[in-house]
This record gives C-alpha cells, sequence and structure tokens, in this order.
C-alpha cells in the first residue's frame, strides 16, 4: 500500500502494489472501500499506483509506475476517476509519479522523476491545467442597434482531432451569425469535415459548430480561438451566453475531460430626453447655455446639448441607459447665473421630459470653479464699480457686471446678485 486518500463522502481509496482487495479481484493497484466493501476502479491501472488526490468535486487522481489505466490512452503514469471512467490528463507524463497534491485554487500538481509532462519540459515537477472550452469578448456591453464580437476558444488541448458545441444565446435580445476560425484549427477542405447543420450556423437560439480533421489532417495541441459569433442587440436585457453538447476528440474517438465556460453579456437601451431652461430676469436665455448628463453609475456618456437662446429648449438623443435603468445627474449651465442639478432615472425606450429648470442670476464674474459656483461680495463689486456706465462691462476674465443681458448696469442686475447673494450651485 502506497496511498490513502478519503473523498468528501468519506470513501477511502486506496493505491498501491495490489491485485486484490479483500474479496474482490480485478482491483489493480487501486480500489474503493466505503465502509462496508471494496470495489474496483474499473481494470485498475497496468502496474504500481505511488500517489492518490481527490479535488473538491470529487475526482480522484492517480499516479504511480503504470502505463495506462483501463487501456485508456495517454494515462501514462497519470490518470483521473470521475467515478465511472478513467481519463487522460493530457498525453501522460515520462517517467514515475510520486506525488500529487490539489492546491487552494483547484490545480493539480504532480512530482516525480519525469521530465517532461504532455508536451511540456518540466523537470520532476508539474502543474496540470485542465483543457477548457470558453467564450470571450472585449465588450460584454453593448446596445440595440450595436454588435459584439464573441470569440471561442480552447485552451490546453492535446492532440485534439475534432470537436463539436453549441453556442446557446438569447434570440429574444440579440441576433447571431457565426464562423470557423482557422488558425489554430484548421477546417478547410480537404483534410476536414464538418457535418451538415453544424457549419457555424446560427438560430432559434443557438450556433451548432462540428468539424473532424480527417487523414492525412494532424491533430493540434496547445491553445488557440476555434470560432467567432458576431451578435447584434435587438432589446435591452441581460443573459448568460452559455455551451452545451461540447465534446472534444482525440483520433481514437477518446473525449477529452474539459471545463466549459459561460459568458454574462447585457444589451442596453437608449433613451431621449428633453426640456426647457430659463434665466432669472431674462425673457429669453439671450445666448445658450448647455445641458450635461452624467451616468452616475459610469457606463455611458456624458452627454451635452446647448439649449435654445430663443426658447431655451433642448433635446438629448440615443441616451444609453442600462436595462434595469440608468441614473443620470442632469446639469443645466450658463455664464454668469447659478447651475442646477437633478437626477432621474432613465429607462429603455423612455422619452422623458424634464421639469422646466429656471437657473438663478447674479454670478457677475463668472467665478465658477471645480468645486461649485458662488454669489459673493466680487460680484456685487463687479455690479456696483460700473453701475450707470456704458458697455462693455468686463468683469474678471469671463464674467460681466450686465447679468440680465439689457445692455445696462443698473438695478436689476444689482438686484439679482443682491438677492441671490451666498447661494451656491455644483
Amino acid at each position: 500500500m502506497n496511498a490513502l486518500k478519503f473523498n468528501a463522502s468519506s470513501d477511502l481509496y486506496a493505491g498501491g502494489s495490489f491485485t486484490a482487495a479483500g474479496d474482490v479481484d480485478d482491483t489493480s493497484h487501486v480500489a474503493k472501500w466505503n465502509s462496508s466493501v471494496w470495489s474496483a476502479l474499473d481494470s485498475g491501472t497496468s502496474s504500481t499506483v505511488r500517489a492518490l488526490a481527490v479535488d473538491n468535486s470529487g475526482n480522484l487522481y492517480a499516479g504511480g509506475d503504470f502505463a495506462n489505466a483501463s487501456d485508456v490512452n495517454y494515462t501514462s503514469h497519470i490518470a483521473k476517476w470521475d467515478g465511472t471512467t478513467w481519463s487522460a490528463l493530457g498525453s501522460g507524463m515520462n517517467g514515475n509519479v510520486y506525488a500529487l497534491a490539489i492546491g487552494r485554487n483547484g490545480n493539480l500538481y504532480a512530482g516525480g522523476e519525469f521530465t517532461s509532462a504532455g508536451d511540456v519540459s518540466a523537470s520532476h515537477i508539474a502543474r496540470w491545467t485542465a483543457p477548457g472550452i470558453a467564450p470571450t469578448t472585449g465588450s460584454s456591453l453593448f446596445c440595440t442597434g450595436e454588435s459584439t464580437t464573441i470569440s471561442i476558444g480552447l485552451s490546453d488541448v492535446v492532440a485534439l482531432f475534432g470537436y463539436q458545441f453549441t453556442v446557446n444565446y438569447d434570440d429574444s435580445l440579440v441576433s447571431a451569425s457565426g464562423a470557423f476560425l482557422n488558425t489554430f484549427f484548421d477546417t478547410t477542405s480537404p483534410h476536414a469535415s464538418i457535418p451538415p447543420g453544424w457549419n457555424a450556423s446560427c438560430s432559434g437560439g443557438e450556433c451548432k459548430f462540428a468539424v473532424s480533421k480527417v487523414d492525412p489532417g494532424e491533430p493540434v495541441t496547445g491553445s488557440g480561438s476555434v470560432a467567432q459569433i458576431t451578435l447584434t442587440g435587438l432589446s435591452a436585457g441581460t443573459f448568460d451566453l452559455t455551451l452545451s453538447a461540447d465534446i472534444l476528440s482525440d483520433r481514437d474517438a477518446q473525449a477529452m475531460q474539459h471545463t466549459a465556460g459561460s459568458l454574462p453579456l447585457t444589451v442596453c437601451g437608449f433613451a431621449a430626453v428633453s426640456g426647457t431652461v430659463s434665466l432669472q430676469g431674462r425673457d429669453t436665455p439671450i445666448n445658450a447655455g448647455q445641458v450635461t448628463l452624467t451616468d452616475l453609475g459610469g457606463h455611458f456618456g456624458p452627454y451635452s446639448a446647448n439649449f435654445d437662446p430663443t426658447t431655451g429648449a433642448f433635446t438629448i438623443s440615443s441616451v444609453k441607459v442600462m436595462p434595469g435603468g440608468s441614473n443620470y445627474q442632469f446639469d443645466a449651465a450658463h455664464s454668469l447665473y447659478l447651475g442646477n442639478r437633478t437626477t432621474h432615472t432613465l429607462n429603455p425606450l423612455e422619452n422623458y421630459t424634464a421639469s422646466a429648470t429656471r437657473l438663478l442670476g447674479g454670478n457677475a464674474n463668472n467665478d465658477d470653479n471645480a468645486d461649485r459656483i458662488e454669489i459673493d461680495i466680487s460680484d456685487l463689486t463687479c455690479i456696483g464699480g460700473s453701475f450707470g456706465g456704458a458697455p462693455p462691462f468686463t468683469c474678471g476674465a469671463t464674467g460681466s457686471s450686465d447679468v440680465n443681458a439689457d445692455g445696462a448696469v443698473n438695478i436689476l442686475d444689482l438686484v439679482l446678485s443682491g438677492g441671490n447673494y451666498g447661494l451656491t450651485s455644483p
């Protein structure tokens, strides 16, 4: 007996040089004890087991002197038992394995006499990362009418001869079109075969991909992208892009154990905003000011538009919003006036009419800064210094003592500053 290991169910695995456990024959070098009886793990291994490890999913890993486990290809010195069948870890090791351990992150570590692990040079110690298939994208957030590209990548495959998988998407939220990528796994004739209906076709919420090499086509090892899907937003919402019916196969039609990933995606929508801005002391704005929308969630924008110098009206179209709504900050600004700030949650397809906004006047020296605008003694001084004078009426770098823009500096301007004295705005 060389190794003992419990799983989470308190079953005991034993590994060593034995060929029988209790009264059970054919427990070749490895067996399981369930507190009552011994049982075989298929036909076991071809030679001595020297190390065992169990991962958080209950999978058993065996390492040792053996050339194979239950005649499964590429199980040289190391193999995985999932409770039903043995499977390879890449193409195995080129020497005996004496130690196995599961790390905190779930990776398997092996130590022994080997100098290579799979196709990788590894002097007596190596880490196993399971082959995987997963979707990735540079933009998981896109809006209706916009598109994003999804790549389906394979990682750490060994001697891959064929594959199939279905990509599942929400066809009420997006449309899809697919294509094979041939830089890593070449699908072009005459050295590959694609079955009908699995030629990157997308419909009904599924994109189907399948291909096998055809002799003399060679299997591939390593990592790379094999497929691409373009999604275009139809309606706002969220969904997970998932994989199903995924099989990775070697040349002997042995399915490779692998992980499969998913990808959360968000389709944003659009809203429109309109409203009017008026200025205290002026019948019309006379000159344009600006309205700015800032997404407080930090996803979109900002968006801005000038309000009309005659009517004060403004419209901002195509404002991006999350499916459940986005909280926007509304800032109306005009020189010589205090700004106004409100917030509102905009929803997809909403045409929002903001409440009429009135800006208070009196910031004659136009001394707004990054923190706030304040009407203070400097504004009163600006107006008082040119009171009753002739234009131009300049205060500071960009200000004017003619706050109401009627061409004269008089009591009306002073009332604006005096009446709003001490008020601030963001």
